[in-house]
């Protein structure tokens, strides 16, 4: 139950515009002390087409409704609506750098089918040789999540990148992330 005084923020994320509102709970009710909202990019019929472009407009929104109500907003409930979402509950814990306990995540997702399932526990084993520096059997893992799930971007994008860091990996101090130069 949330508190008289204590403040909570909704978030939606449309086909259109994103829109971000912080309401504070008191005796009566909820007041609406910040608003934000922004045009939606990279998103076509609710599906997530663009993540850069759509985390963009996220933020742009949040910020808006941050800068309006004087808070600063750390968590909101979101929403996202469209036929292919489906609800499972899920909760997981992450590290998060600077905090002392994880950070709760939890995740919305449709049934899989059988070649997803397959394609993406071979791309989460790839991943994981990839971030230590195992770009030769990384690539192996992508390759065959391809040939499962033939066409998908980020499988077929790690797939040659890890490809290339087998034959000049990257610096010693390397985090994981490469900035990408084209879309």
């Amino acid at each position: 139950m949330v508190k008289k005084g204590h403040v909570i923020v909704g978030l939606d994320l449309g086909t259109t515009k994103t829109c971000a509102i912080v309401a504070e709970i008191t005796d009566t009710g909820i007041d609406i002390i910040g608003i934000g909202s922004h045009p939606s990019e990279g998103l076509r019929k609710g599906v997530v087409v663009n993540i850069e472009s759509t985390v963009e407009s996220v933020k742009k929104a949040v910020t808006a409704a941050e800068n309006m109500s004087g808070c600063s907003i750390k968590s909101v409930y979101a929403g996202i609506a469209g036929v292919h979402i489906r609800g499972q509950n899920s909760l997981g814990i992450v590290a998060v750098k600077g905090r002392e306990k994880g950070v709760k995540i939890y995740t919305a997702r449709r049934r899989l089918q059988e070649a997803e399932r397959e394609g993406w526990g071979l791309h989460n084993m790839g991943m994981e040789e990839y971030y230590v520096g195992n770009f030769t059997r990384a690539a192996g893992y992508f390759r065959d999540a391809l040939k499962v799930l033939p066409g998908d971007t980020a499988a077929s994008m790690l797939f040659e990148r890890s490809q290339r860091y087998s034959k000049a990996p990257p610096p010693a101090e390397w985090d994981g992330v490469e900035i990408m130069t084209r879309k």
